[in-house]
C-alpha cells in the first residue's frame, strides 16, 4: 500500500490542514514548520484581491516548500463560499453572490455556475473549496443567527430549500475538479453565537434524527468528498461535549447514520473560541479519537504541539495507531481521487 511507504511522521502530517495568510509569501518560519511537521494539507486564509495569477504563485511557492513524501502531493483549500465568505477576489476571479442570492438561480444553473467558478479555483493552482453550507436556518432564528444567518451563508430556511441547491454546488465544484467539503455537520442554523468568537456554543434543538441533516446527505450523495464537523455542543445529541469531539456524533451519525465512508474534517481547532478551554494538541487527538480524520488548525504556531500530542498517542495506544492509518488512508484515497497522488512504480 502506499501509505506503507511513508514515515510515521509522514503518515501523522496528512491528518492536517494548516492554515496560511493568502495576502503574504511563504516564510522562512512557515517553510521550516512545513518541513517538521509534515503537513499535507493547508488552507488559505484571510481575504485577497490579488487575482488567480498572484494566488498561482502562492500555491506554486506552498508546493515547493512542503515537504511532501514522493507521489503524494499537498492539497491546498480555501473557503470560496460566495457573499461575505469569498477569501479570493480580484482579477481571474468572479464576484461571487452570497448562498442565499445563489439560491435564486435555477438549480441547472447554479450547478454551472459553480462549475465555473471551480475553474477559476483551479487556475489559481486550488484544489478543494470548503463548501458548501449545507446548514439550514429557520426563518426565525436568520437575524440573530451570527455563524450563517446574519451572513447570507445559506441556501434557504428549510431543508426542501437547501439540499437540492447543495447537491447542485458539489456537482458543479467536483465537474471542475475541485474537492468539496458539506458543513458545518450537524447543523449550525439554530444556535446564536459563532464558534469561531465565541465559548458556550449550544444547540438546543437539533437531534440524532433532525430532519435537517438530509441537506449533508443531499451533499454526500452528490459527491462531497469531506464532511465538516463544527465545535458547537448539542445537548440533545451529546451534551456538553463539542461535536468535533464527540464519537456519538462522527462514528454513529455520519458513519453508521449518513453511511459516509469519506474523510470527516474538523471546523478550525486551531483560534476557534469554542474549543480555547483544551490544549491544542488534545484538542487534535480528541477529534481524531472520536472519528475524525481531517484537522484544521488555522494557527500554524500551534502546529507542532498538536503534531507531537498525536505522535505521543500514537506510541503510547497501539488501538489508536492503528486507527490513524485508516484515517490516512481515507486522506490519500481523497487526494488520489482530486489529483494531488501520482502513482508510484511497484516495489
Amino acid at each position: 500500500m502506499l501509505i506503507d511507504r511513508l514515515t510515521p511522521e509522514e503518515r501523522i502530517g496528512q491528518l492536517f490542514m494548516v492554515g496560511k495568510t493568502s495576502t503574504e509569501p511563504v516564510t522562512e518560519e512557515y517553510r521550516q514548520m512545513l518541513a517538521t511537521t509534515h503537513v499535507g494539507s493547508v488552507v488559505l486564509l484571510g481575504n485577497s484581491r490579488e487575482g488567480t495569477a498572484r494566488v498561482k504563485e502562492l500555491t506554486d511557492s506552498l508546493r515547493h516548500s512542503a515537504a511532501a513524501p514522493e507521489s503524494i502531493g499537498l492539497l491546498i483549500a480555501v473557503d470560496q463560499e460566495g457573499g461575505q465568505v469569498q477569501r479570493l477576489k480580484g482579477p481571474g476571479f468572479d464576484t461571487m453572490p452570497s448562498a442565499r442570492v445563489q439560491a435564486n438561480r435555477p438549480v441547472p444553473e447554479l450547478e454551472r455556475s459553480a462549475a465555473h467558478w471551480g475553474r477559476q479555483l483551479v487556475a489559481a493552482g486550488v484544489d478543494a473549496n470548503l463548501a458548501p453550507v449545507a446548514d439550514v436556518v429557520p426563518a426565525n432564528r436568520v437575524a440573530n443567527n451570527a455563524p450563517v444567518g446574519q451572513l447570507e451563508r445559506h441556501y434557504g430556511e428549510t431543508v426542501a430549500e437547501v439540499s437540492p441547491r447543495v447537491a447542485a454546488v458539489v456537482r458543479g465544484f467536483d465537474e471542475a475538479g475541485i474537492t468539496t467539503s458539506v458543513k458545518h455537520f450537524p447543523g449550525l442554523g439554530h444556535v446564536a453565537g459563532n464558534t469561531d468568537f465565541a465559548a458556550g456554543v449550544n444547540d438546543t434543538s437539533i437531534t440524532r434524527r433532525d430532519p435537517g441533516l438530509a441537506a449533508f446527505k443531499a451533499g454526500t450523495d452528490a459527491g462531497a468528498d469531506m464532511v465538516m464537523i463544527g465545535t458547537a455542543t448539542y445537548a440533545r445529541i451529546d451534551p456538553g461535549v463539542p461535536a468535533a469531539f464527540s464519537s456519538v456524533v462522527i462514528e454513529r451519525m455520519v458513519r453508521q447514520d449518513m453511511g459516509f465512508n469519506g474523510v470527516v474534517i474538523s471546523d478550525d481547532l486551531g483560534v476557534a473560541q469554542q474549543v480555547s478551554d483544551v490544549a491544542p494538541g488534545e484538542r487534535a487527538v480528541r477529534f481524531l479519537a472520536a472519528g475524525g480524520d481531517l484537522v484544521i488548525n488555522g494557527d500554524p504556531r500551534l502546529q507542532a504541539e498538536m503534531t507531537r500530542a498525536v505522535t505521543e498517542r500514537a506510541a503510547a495506544d497501539p488501538a489508536f495507531a492503528e486507527r490513524l492509518r485508516v484515517k490516512v488512508q481515507r486522506v490519500v484515497d481523497m487526494k488520489a481521487r482530486g489529483g494531488q497522488v501520482t502513482c508510484l512504480p511497484p516495489a
